[in-house]
């Protein structure tokens, strides 16, 4: 039997100094939210989104269309983190709704490959990046490994000693990612002001023509630019799935304060207010900078620069102004986009072990992971171990690109990624549907926050995931059958530690 939620003793409130502690106001939790999803997608994605698609139209639809999925799930996340504001976010939702090997799937998911994958690529992205800045051409095999090692371990160590310094940090890098963004969005906006802006309207209705093509500007090989002169994708559906799985990469994070909830004050009003107000704030300032990106550059030269839109686009817009502005403001670009992966990793870093922390405190995983540090109040073991798993994650990326064949032609960042959309969207969709599974189980649970538009609010958006996924799970098949055969992984894991434990898996 489950324990009401109304009535249980909260992860947080308890004087226990092995206990965690609300600390983290109303900007740090929007700021969870914010700064979670704003990594490196909003600066990497666009060039590649134009390969697939290749209408203005078509793109900006995406970029709204997901905006819009996301503020639906944030309007049935709110109803389910205010009733349930304890550490581990979904893994409780679930829990709650459907039993324990249910939730443990998602912790397994989540603690042991989703998180470890999204702070290998953003790590991966942040000595890339860095390398261009300096100069670098082409870092070697162990530098990425080591770097990024190194730097998963250096946040690990913030996030160690104290929610404080966690959410300081997010605080910090947050504002500077959704600045910078939003400054890309309003750039040419304002220059036309002064009629200097490259902005034409021309761009919006421009398709890539091979003709335009720059091979000396791009960083596509040769085999790379033929198959785009025969479209990849040729129906609306599988275009716009294209699309959409990028774009949901960007967006992936947006219910980033939910595993922190036990940390969070006034937790029945701030984690509402902080899911509506983040997703809000990323709609905005990724709309606003795709409409930059395509209004300042046409679609052959979206095309060119894969990976390097927002570079280009600053390249081209103040290039009026001479080389040296424009080389400035790219080398500026390139030193938020590594602050911004730099962010997000912590942002990781302050979830995920949330998350293990629930497994470790109810038993159902190892119990150490439930274990917090009497002085800084951090859930430590979790994110060492969580760090641990992301390192290894990097490291068993770099070598199975050299033994698996599939993976010997496939961007690293994109492999990572890919396989987090999938894992993720089973357990948002789950948990969505979980707001109708407690409504019926317990109705006399305390709702501080009621969905708005129930029943038709979950509906729409397991209704869009319905479509999403399989047309997704056939554009991108081999990541999408890694993500289903790690999640079932964690099944025998479940009931392996039970047994060993001696005790008998059941619901919660």
């Amino acid at each position: 039997m489950s324990v009401d939620p109304a009535t249980a003793p909260s992860d947080a409130t308890s004087g226990s100094r092995h206990e965690l502690v609300r600390v983290l106001g109303l900007g740090i939790a929007i700021a969870m939210v914010v700064g979670n999803t704003i990594g490196s997608g909003i600066f990497r994605t666009p060039g590649a989104i134009a390969t697939a698609a290749n209408s203005f139209p078509l793109i900006i639809a995406g970029w709204i269309i997901g905006g819009l999925v996301c503020l639906i799930g944030a309007l049935c996340f709110a109803e389910l983190a205010a009733m349930l504001p304890r550490a581990g976010g979904m893994y409780n939702y679930l829990n709650e709704a459907y039993g324990r090997p249910i939730a443990f799937l998602y912790g397994w998911s989540e603690f042991f490959f989703g998180t470890p994958a999204s702070c290998g690529a953003l790590a991966i992205m942040i000595l890339e990046t860095l390398a261009d800045v300096g100069g670098i051409k082409g870092l070697s095999e162990i530098t990425l490994v080591v770097g990024s090692v190194l730097l998963i371990a250096s946040v690990a160590f913030v996030n160690v000693r104290g929610a404080i310094w966690g959410g300081n940090v997010q605080g910090i890098t947050t504002v500077i990612k959704a600045g910078s963004v939003a400054l890309i969005a309003l750039l040419p906006l304002v220059l036309m002001l002064f009629g200097s802006s490259e902005m034409r309207l021309e761009n919006f209705t421009s398709h890539f023509d091979p003709a335009l093509f720059n091979p000396a500007v791009s960083k596509l090989t040769a085999q790379e630019f033929q198959e785009l002169t025969v479209p990849r994708y040729t129906t609306l559906p599988a275009q716009m799935a294209a699309i959409l799985l990028a774009v949901m990469w960007t967006y992936n994070g947006w219910d980033g304060v939910a595993p922190v909830a036990a940390e969070v004050r006034d937790p029945n009003k701030n984690i509402p207010c902080a899911l509506f107000a983040g997703v809000g704030i990323l709609i905005l300032v990724y709309v606003g900078a795709n409409v930059a990106y395509h209004g300042v550059l046409n679609m052959t030269e979206l095309v060119e620069t894969p990976g390097t839109t927002a570079q280009a686009m600053l390249r081209k817009q103040l290039g009026v102004f001479g080389p040296g502005w424009a080389a400035a403001a790219v080398t500026l670009l390139s030193v938020v986009i590594a602050i911004s992966s730099f962010g997000a990793i912590n942002s990781n870093l302050m979830q995920s072990p949330r998350v293990a922390y629930a497994l470790g405190h109810d038993g159902v995983f190892f119990q150490k992971l439930g274990h917090v540090h009497a002085n800084y109040r951090t859930p430590t073991i979790a994110i060492c171990t969580q760090a641990t798993m992301a390192s290894l994650m990097v490291v068993g990326a770099r070598v199975s690109k050299h033994y698996v064949a599939a993976l010997k032609e496939r961007d690293l960042f994109f492999i990572l990624t890919d396989y987090v959309i999938f894992s993720s969207s089973v357990f948002l969709v789950l948990s969505v549907i979980g707001v109708i599974v407690l409504r019926y189980k317990h109705p006399e649970w305390e709702r501080p926050y009621r969905t708005l538009g129930y029943p038709v609010t979950p509906l729409l958006f397991v209704g869009f995931y319905v479509w999403f996924l399989p047309t997704a799970f056939r554009l991108e098949s081999f990541s999408a059958w890694v993500a289903v055969i790690l999640i079932l992984l964690g099944l025998p894991a479940y009931y392996t530690y039970a047994a060993i434990n001696r005790t008998s898996p059941k619901r919660a």
